[in-house]
């Protein structure tokens, strides 16, 4: 268990695929980004945690195929994340929140 303050997030998500035929690709989409895709100067920013990946569920409970992949943007750059080079991996601010590690 680990609790991290608010903070920016890399995020992507996909609609219409499963879990099992998307969360690879979203996560490497990221880990692109934090190693360097990135503009000004392709910065590589080292090291991040944690990777987290959210499933939503339909109005009827049953999961669905809507995944969000989110990375925490490394503290040396949350005040100025430079822009993704991917036009589909945004930047967010995300709330405190307690992580139950797999």
């Amino acid at each position: 268990v680990r609790r991290y303050d608010a903070s920016k997030f890399a995020v992507v998500s996909s609609e219409g695929r499963t879990f099992d035929q998307v969360s690879g690709e979203l996560v490497r989409k990221l880990l692109t980004y934090i190693g360097g895709s990135n503009e000004p100067g392709k910065t590589a920013m080292g090291t991040a945690t944690p990777i987290i990946i959210t499933v939503y569920p339909r109005n009827d409970g049953v999961l669905s195929r809507r995944l969000v992949a989110g990375i925490r943007i490394p503290t040396m750059y949350q005040q100025a994340p430079p822009p993704p080079t991917d036009t589909s991996i945004r930047i967010e601010e995300r709330p405190g929140m307690t992580v139950y590690a797999l």
